[in-house]
């Protein structure tokens, strides 16, 4: 396989893919209504709905991300790291220092400014060492499959180092190299990605059938101890049925909207463009914010509570999305992306 081939599905005003856009609304939706679950439900991990949405929608996220990497790029790897740390760190850093000091002026208890600058907006800094893992190699071993090979086994490792846990590295990397192979099995052929769909959504429920909270989030103290190696059958099968359920989603999507001609399809996808933006500042409105003033028990709502959640979910992504939109027009757009100080430093050179 390529690793490097053209998605040439139909494209938008913006010459972005559009249902792939779409796909990645659909991801932050489910990010944002997970949150709102953890936020307002003490017993969220009892919550079947929550419990499937994990088990899947950040891998998701990072197969989007594989999808859109062209392989070969990764060979300029100073330029790589360097636009991946102004796209991914900086803002990171820049917006969790702005949800501390908001924290401090509420009087809400928090984690000390190192620790929640380490731990907050974790995919971005699993995205950049993910980067890093297959950047690495690459430059070592100059044939692809021996480097991706390379990578998949630091990835693995990483179970074994603590302070790594939380980027979930072990699940997100795979994660991404699925995507990368999966965009060259979509390009190649509509029937195989139909039965590649097929295949990986009957394997994504069986899966799912099994799946529950302990495995979902599992002692990772155990990789320590002579029990590791089914603790790592556990991380295994995090892995399979992450990868599984992303590829369903992606390749429903595809072969759903990829030649969708409706207008309400078209706008919805210009959200997807502010996936980055939404995932950022939902963490502020809604894990800051709306957490600390709102009050919602799920035993006041019983079997609606969903409706609650979904629709404070739209709310929180609209929000976003305005507040994103007001932001790029007073020419704060770089506080997403610290590349575009470049930008702005050469138009007044």
């Amino acid at each position: 396989m390529a690793l490097s081939k053209t998605d040439k599905s139909p494209i938008n005003s913006k010459g972005r893919i559009i249902w792939l856009d779409i796909v990645k609304l659909f991801a932050i939706v489910l990010v944002v209504y997970g949150h709102c679950i953890q936020q307002f439900d003490g017993n969220y991990l009892e919550s079947s709905l929550f419990v499937a949405i994990y088990s899947f929608h950040m891998p998701m996220f990072m197969m989007l991300s594989g999808y859109m990497l062209d392989y070969n790029k990764l060979l300029n790897w100073k330029g790589v790291l360097a636009k991946r740390l102004y796209q991914l760190i900086f803002p990171s850093i820049f917006w969790l220092t702005i949800a501390y000091v908001i924290k401090g002026a509420l009087d809400i208890s928090q984690l000390s400014l190192s620790r929640a600058l380490w731990f907050g907006l974790w995919f971005l800094k699993s995205l950049f060492v993910c980067t890093i893992l297959l950047v690495v190699p690459q430059q070592i071993f100059r044939h692809k499959y021996i480097s991706l090979t390379i990578s998949l086994i630091l990835s693995q490792i990483t179970v074994f180092i603590p302070h790594l846990w939380f980027l979930q590295l072990n699940v997100m990397l795979p994660s991404l190299m699925a995507g990368m192979f999966v965009k060259d099995i979509f390009v190649k052929s509509k029937k195989q990605t139909v039965i590649i769909t097929i295949v990986s959504f009957i394997v994504f429920l069986f899966l799912l059938h099994s799946f529950d909270k302990d495995i979902l989030y599992p002692n990772m103290f155990l990789m320590l101890s002579d029990n590791w190696i089914d603790q790592y059958y556990i991380q295994l099968y995090k892995l399979i049925i992450g990868i599984s359920g992303g590829i369903s989603i992606l390749g429903l999507f595809k072969i759903l909207f990829e030649s969708a001609e409706i207008k309400i399809i078209k706008r919805l996808s210009a959200l997807g463009r502010f996936t980055l933006e939404i995932y950022i500042l939902q963490s502020l409105i809604l894990e800051v914010l709306l957490s600390h003033y709102l009050e919602i028990s799920p035993d006041n709502y019983g079997d609606y509570i969903w409706l609650i959640y979904i629709s404070l979910s739209i709310i929180v992504i609209a929000i976003s999305f305005c507040l994103a939109k007001i932001l790029s027009r007073c020419g704060l757009d770089w506080t997403f992306n610290f590349n575009k100080i470049k930008s702005l430093c050469l138009k007044f050179q």
